[in-house]
């Protein structure tokens, strides 16, 4: 009887520290997805920003062109 609650025992405690781990992986893996994510659409609505005020202000064309050309 011992041996089978250490058994089941082992086999939760295995489980609970797979799921943590799953857990953390998922979760950074998601902060580094969010994180690019955000990062590339930021920089996509500041140059759209900066085209906006640059044609406002009339800037030349090959300006223009140079700050679209931006990655």
């Amino acid at each position: 009887m011992h041996d089978k609650r250490e058994y089941w025992a082992g086999i939760t405690t295995a489980r609970r520290r797979g799921e943590a781990e799953g857990f953390a992986k998922g979760e950074a893996k998601g902060e580094a997805k969010g994180l690019a994510k955000g990062k590339a659409l930021g920089f996509v609505k500041g140059k759209a920003k900066i085209v906006k005020f640059l044609r406002s202000n009339g800037a030349s064309p090959k300006l223009l062109a140079a700050v679209m050309a931006l990655k």
